[in-house]
């Protein structure tokens, strides 16, 4: 008799801690669309960008992509439109690589070496 009811009592403390552990993790999962922003950075020299994914830094483009060397945006609109363009294709699912046409689609022209 003693016997039945520690093993009884044992089944019952796995079963609420099975039981626990399964609403923790049915709770937990809320699905999350992903928020993809953008930040433009001013520095002394020019502008750069960042793209976040959830309030997270996912890319941190601190130069002019796709040029080769060192290059800053000129103007904060310039760095602004490519970060839309990149923030536009990983909402669409594709790669956000630019270009150099992206570069002269946009009219991003006015470029400054970084110090």
């Amino acid at each position: 008799m003693r016997l039945t009811i520690k093993l009884g009592s044992l089944l019952l403390v796995l079963a609420g801690l099975l039981g626990c552990l399964l609403y923790m993790l049915v709770s937990d999962r809320e699905v999350v669309e992903p928020v993809y922003q953008y930040d433009v950075l001013a520095f002394e020299s020019g502008y750069a960008y960042q793209i976040t994914l959830n309030n997270k830094v996912c890319i941190y483009q601190p130069y002019v992509p796709a040029v080769e060397g060192r290059l800053l945006f000129w103007r904060q609109e310039d760095a602004a439109k490519v970060a839309a363009l990149v923030v536009a294709r990983l909402q669409r699912g594709k790669a956000p690589v630019i270009s150099e046409e992206d570069l002269a689609d946009l009219g991003v022209r006015m470029l400054v070496p970084a110090n």
